[in-house]
């Protein structure tokens, strides 16, 4: 929600951002019961998966908007490989 508001994204954009991103989490959630003993398998789904939700994301986003997106991932992947986005 903080990312909706943080790009300023219209009712349509938010539906379906909303959409994209619950259908993430749940693919994510299959992917890992499915491929628990194969770190590294599951390490190249994952990857596919973002790349294919990013690629959604981006056609629903103007290119201002993706283009902050793409800022708030990054930041976020970095403060989660540096432990904080844990709780």
């Amino acid at each position: 929600e903080k990312m909706i508001e943080d790009l300023k994204l219209d009712d349509k954009q938010a539906a379906e951002f909303r959409k994209v991103e619950a259908d993430f989490r749940e693919q994510m959630k299959k992917e890992r019961e499915s491929v628990k003993e194969d770190r590294e398998k599951m390490r190249e789904k994952m990857i596919a998966m973002r790349t294919e939700k990013d690629a959604q994301i981006k056609k629903i986003l103007t290119d201002e908007q993706y283009k902050q997106y793409q800022e708030k991932q990054k930041k976020a992947d970095s403060s989660r490989k540096k432990g904080h986005g844990r709780k």
